[in-house]
């Protein structure tokens, strides 16, 4: 499974995934044509876009993706808050619930955070029996996943900035280190051949802490999200 991370942040998120069959856009945080020069003007050959919440800096493109004929996967209150919901390319997703793009199996679940109905994915390649789970803007993640070969998850900060008034809603809706590695220990990482830590934020995140605190405790290769990094 090919993963390339085109932006990751506070200023706009949008990842491919590709099995080499099907590609995939996760997230459209930043212009259209931005995602189209980062991705060398392929976007054509993309299944779809799945979206985890409305906010800006995951779904400022959305609206364009859907005018160029793009299917868009997210759940009913997410369309609904971006006012995509009566597009023939809107895809309504029901969580817990499994459908297919391309030859990958999608499953969306649940998470918290301050928007309508957030999703995270665990993503199933039938071509590559590889296992991908996707989890960005939330506190923590309630499920374990068997199987997995790659996880992309946030990791928003470590450092804690009380006098930011800020950061009481950073705290509730985002992933800090701590949540971050406790959400990989209670999953069977024996499978997992890279781990991408996403949303660093830039004024309470510490990108050394957090790669050395990770793989420390995992042992796995760690990607720190940033533009243009790929594996």
């Amino acid at each position: 499974m090919d993963i390339t991370v085109l932006a990751s942040g506070s200023k706009g998120n949008c990842y491919t995934v590709s099995d080499g069959r099907t590609n995939m856009l996760l997230e459209c945080g930043i212009p259209l044509k931005e995602i189209q020069k980062r991705m060398g003007f392929t976007l054509h050959g993309m299944a779809g876009c799945l979206l985890s919440h409305e906010h800006k800096d995951h779904a400022k493109a959305i609206h364009d993706l859907l005018y160029r004929s793009m299917p868009v996967y997210a759940s009913k209150g997410t369309l609904e808050a971006l006012n995509a919901h009566t597009s023939v390319y809107a895809r309504p997703l029901e969580p817990l619930k499994e459908t297919a793009v391309g030859t990958f199996i999608v499953k969306p679940f649940p998470l918290v955070h301050d928007s309508e109905e957030p999703l995270g994915y665990l993503i199933y390649s039938r071509i590559t029996k590889e296992k991908l789970v996707f989890i960005t803007d939330a506190p923590y993640c309630k499920y374990i996943f068997t199987n997995l070969t790659h996880i992309m998850v946030e990791c928003n900060y470590c450092q804690y900035d009380y006098d930011d008034p800020r950061f009481p809603r950073i705290v509730r809706t985002h992933m800090g280190l701590e949540n971050c590695v406790n959400f990989l220990l209670a999953n069977d990482l024996g499978q997992v051949k890279q781990i991408y830590l996403l949303h660093m934020s830039v004024e309470h995140g510490d990108e050394k802490v957090m790669k050395e605190s990770v793989q420390k405790i995992t042992g796995k290769h760690i990607i720190v999200a940033g533009r243009e990094e790929s594996s």
